[in-house]
């Protein structure tokens, strides 16, 4: 009943005057995160973004009929792609604790000092993104197979035979248990940085970033769908871009170069909105943080 009255409870952040109030701090909240990052931050983002960029090209040229058939230039490729990829890794998780540190309540002034300070938690970071990235793919093929085990070793012949019959209920519930376990991934990453920089232990904050997705499940379902379907239309809107220029361009070389331009320029723009899913998160965190304070503080 608790839980009940938890999710109850936070369904009021979609009320006119909340969500109002929500939206307003979130956006002040983004502008603020957008000039510290351009501030002292735009050269991981720019490395980031080319050093993402340099994944496709190698492995193109890898294995591009033009490429020298030399099996060393091969593995010297193949090595390459794997080092810059672990450069992705390192940067990548440097750019998210850059978003929390940027987007986190604090008293304390932003400045370079203020972010020396937390990046000392960097190196245990690069572990736990990793343990984490384990954990969601591992609950994400959990779920799966369990509806697909489901479905087979149902007792019912009949509904057994309808599932058979209708193969896009099986589609559906497959993709019912890929959003639920998504929204808790998705809520508790983000939220355990954000505890992970106000109590600096690392598990305790996991547990606790896990609590606040329980206990506030409907707003973590909401958002992550919202952004499920916004990325599905993005994909297929890229889509109809890249095929359009294969049909409007004048030559091929044109149409490659078009595409690798858009590749660029849509690179970039998936970077660039990454913090503004963390300041909606820092926004949340607060607001929930504030309102049930007793539950993730234990006073003494």
């Amino acid at each position: 009943m608790k839980l009940l009255y938890a999710w109850k409870d936070s369904l009021t952040l979609f009320l006119p005057q909340n969500l109002k109030l929500f939206v307003l701090i979130t956006l002040k909240t983004i502008i603020e995160t957008y000039k510290l990052l351009f501030h002292f931050f735009w050269w991981l983002l720019l490395g980031l973004i080319f050093l993402t960029l340099a994944i496709p090209i190698l492995n193109f040229y890898s294995c591009s009929a033009y490429s020298p058939s030399s099996s060393f230039v091969h593995s010297w490729l193949f090595l390459m792609g794997m080092s810059i990829a672990l450069f992705v890794f390192v940067a990548y998780v440097a750019f998210t604790w850059v978003c929390v540190l940027t987007t986190r309540p604090s008293v304390e002034c932003k400045d370079w000092s203020y972010f020396r300070t937390y990046f000392f938690f960097f190196p245990k970071l690069l572990l736990y993104q990793f343990v984490f990235v384990m954990i969601s793919l591992g609950s994400m093929t959990l779920a799966i197979l369990g509806i697909v085990s489901l479905f087979d070793y149902l007792s019912d012949q009949n509904l057994r035979d309808f599932v058979k019959d209708h193969p896009y209920f099986f589609y559906c519930a497959r993709y019912i248990g890929s959003v639920l376990v998504g929204s808790i991934c998705y809520g508790v990453y983000p939220l355990s940085l954000f505890f992970i920089g106000d109590t600096k232990k690392y598990v305790k904050s996991f547990f606790l970033a896990l609590k606040m997705v329980a206990l506030n499940f409907p707003i973590f379902l909401i958002i992550y769908t919202c952004c499920w379907l916004i990325t599905i239309l993005l994909k297929y809107a890229r889509v109809i871009i890249y095929h359009s220029i294969a049909i409007f361009a004048v030559t091929s070389l044109n149409a490659a170069v078009l595409r690798g331009i858009l590749y660029c320029l849509f690179t970039a723009i998936d970077f660039c909105l990454l913090p503004v899913y963390f300041s909606m998160m820092a926004t949340l965190y607060t607001k929930r943080l504030y309102e049930q304070y007793d539950i993730y503080c234990k006073r003494s």
